[in-house]
């Protein structure tokens, strides 16, 4: 009896720090849409999640939950899809759940994005009376522990507003509130009600240098009739290369995470907490594995010399791009015309002089016959052999940035919005550019300008 009122009292807290009903993790900042649905896709591109996680390994039957995250979204495109599913046991419970989510982003501006989310979900709540060993079989709590589980239907609902470097959203989850009838072994139900969840989270991006950056991330979760919890997390990420972070989850644990991009479309991360409970001897600490793969392009491409237009205007341009490729296979085909020349000949006259004898004073002389003798004519090429110039390219420009993730972030606001942007680093000032496309003829810079004069952006050209 003791020992199961010891795994009763771990239970209890689980339940209050995870928001009574819902699994709990760390490293969730990098699947946040599990808690709120309106976050789904906020990152364009596709990748996949899986996450496992001990809690409480001082406990003989640990704390076991096991997870894995779907999201999607088209590059261009305002919606995102996810698909969530898990396997938690907690002692007591077993649940086993599958999510599906979706969400709309709208832009309002040009570094402003409001997104709404809905999600449902199927859930499965059984006993978990294998993991105990009751040595008194007459106690009264071994009648409330059936193996006839409850299955249920719940929805979330969420809102998400992105202002570029800060962003904060709100959930409202298992908003129907349905109850799992459980039978027991005295013959009789019971009645287990999914609790009504609130989050709202918000983080900041601090920009260190172009490798680096500082985001402080907090999450805050309430559940009726029980204490609200804050999470406070701060993150350093190293862009394309890693993550650190440090946490504190109120009045349970004390975090450590470190991550790792093992390739372009592979990371993996490791968290640590710390149990500060006065139990903290008897619970032992936690550990979390996560492992994500990207299976799509998870970053709108900041550099192109070649796509010139989004992919929507192209249709647009079909018949100019045919003149042009038909004009290049014209140029390619004509044989090569000789370079001029100047033919330079050398002309050696030869001199001979005969002497005449001298009669009196009459003195004949006989003119000298030239020789002429040609040399072999000198070519001289008059191709030139100087380096050729840089020829400067006309760029549509839509916004200029310090830093190269300043650009980043602009560049996948333009996707959202419909429109390709790429961006282009300027040696001489320093900047970094987001531009629309890249010309070698200024006229055609114009046309493109036109082409957006109804997308409501603020557009100008710029040689470099």
């Amino acid at each position: 009896m003791k020992k199961l009122l010891l795994i009763i009292t771990a239970f209890g807290l689980c339940n209050q720090s995870s928001g009574q009903q819902l699994p709990l993790f760390s490293q969730y900042y990098f699947n946040s849409f599990i808690y709120n649905p309106s976050q789904t896709g906020l990152e364009t591109g596709t990748s996949l999640s899986l996450v496992g996680r001990k809690q409480f390994t001082g406990l003989a039957n640990s704390i076991g939950t096991y997870a894995a995250t779907l999201q999607t979204r088209t590059d261009g495109k305002r919606s995102g899809f996810g698909l969530y599913l898990y396997n938690d046991n907690v002692n007591l419970f077993r649940t086993n759940s599958i999510t599906g989510s979706y969400a709309y982003h709208i832009p309002l501006s040009k570094n402003r994005v409001l997104s709404f989310g809905l999600a449902l979900s199927a859930l499965d709540h059984r006993y978990n009376s294998s993991n105990f060993n009751l040595i008194h079989i007459e106690d009264p709590i071994v009648a409330l522990l059936g193996s006839e589980g409850g299955f249920s239907v719940d929805a979330n609902a969420g809102i998400h507003i992105d202002f570029g470097k800060f962003s904060m959203g709100l959930a409202n989850l298992q908003l129907l509130q349905n109850q799992e009838a459980f039978s027991n072994n005295s013959e009789t139900k019971s009645l287990y009600t999914l609790a009504n969840h609130w989050m709202f989270n918000m983080n900041y991006t601090i920009p260190i240098n172009e490798n680096f950056e500082l985001e402080p991330y907090m999450l805050y979760r309430k559940t009726r009739g029980s204490p609200g919890q804050v999470d406070l997390n701060l993150f350093l990420n190293w862009l394309n290369k890693g993550y650190a972070g440090i946490a504190y989850r109120d009045g349970l644990s004390f975090s450590s995470m470190l991550g790792v991009h093992v390739n372009k479309n592979i990371a993996m991360g490791y968290s640590y907490d710390i149990t500060i409970h006065k139990l903290r001897n008897t619970l032992g600490n936690t550990h979390e594995i996560v492992l994500r793969f990207k299976l799509g392009n998870n970053k709108v491409s900041t550099s192109s010399s070649d796509e010139i237009l989004a992919s929507k205007d192209k249709k647009k341009f079909e018949s100019r791009i045919a003149e042009l490729e038909e004009e290049v296979i014209m140029l390619k085909n004509q044989p090569n015309s000789p370079p001029d020349t100047i033919v330079v000949e050398k002309i050696i006259i030869k001199e001979v002089i005969k002497e005449i004898p001298i009669e009196k004073t009459v003195i004949k002389t006989i003119p000298s016959t030239p020789t002429v003798v040609h040399t072999e004519p000198t070519v001289v090429s008059t191709t030139p052999t100087t380096q050729p110039s840089i020829v400067k390219q006309f760029y549509v420009i839509a916004g200029s940035f310090t830093s190269s993730t300043a650009a980043s972030e602009y560049i996948t606001q333009l996707g959202i919005s419909g429109h390709a942007g790429y961006q282009k680093h300027d040696n001489t000032s320093g900047r970094y550019y987001v531009h629309l496309g890249n010309f070698t003829a200024k006229s055609k810079a114009v046309d493109l300008i036109q082409l957006k004069k109804s997308s409501g952006l603020s557009l100008w050209i710029k040689a470099m």
